[in-house]
């Protein structure tokens, strides 16, 4: 009888850093109306990457996911402390957060200087485009809605 030739183990699978998101809503006040459904989808979406084990990244490696939940209570300044918060302490790779445009208009200089992508689910055009220049914010992302529509 041929002799049994051992094999090898299979290599250990390759995990990658984890991928720190920071969200934040309106989940008091009075963007709440749109906040807290806003909040229970990243609750839900984590759960569902927490399920799945992580996310492929382009690197093609799985990453864990964290993601650091705050409410911004529907005012400019607590959404600009928040998201600070988020930078300097948290250190996200990425923001999800802006109920509200103004919130969003507030935050979006702060994501801009610490070079953080933002993606905002407020309206208003001018959380992508810089008032002064025109220009298009490099850093700042928004889900596709507009709010041209609403002053015609």
């Amino acid at each position: 009888m041929p002799e049994a030739t051992p094999t090898e183990a299979p290599p250990e699978p390759v995990v990658g850093t984890t991928y720190k998101l920071g969200f934040c809503s309106a989940a008091t006040g009075g963007g709440s109306s749109l906040g807290v459904p806003e909040r229970n989808t990243a609750e839900m979406v984590l759960a569902q990457l927490e399920e799945a084990g992580g996310v492929v990244g382009p690197d093609g490696v799985t990453h864990a996911v964290e993601v650091v939940i705050y409410d911004t209570e529907s005012t400019p300044d607590i959404a600009s402390t928040v998201v600070t918060r988020l930078i300097d302490e948290d250190e996200v790779d990425a923001i999800v957060c802006g109920t509200l445009s103004g919130n969003s208009l507030a935050i979006a200089p702060l994501a801009t200087e610490a070079e953080v992508p933002l993606v905002s689910m407020a309206s208003a055009r001018a959380i992508i485009e810089d008032p002064e220049t025109g220009e298009t914010r490099y850093w700042i992302f928004k889900t596709p809605q507009e709010n041209f529509h609403s002053g015609k």
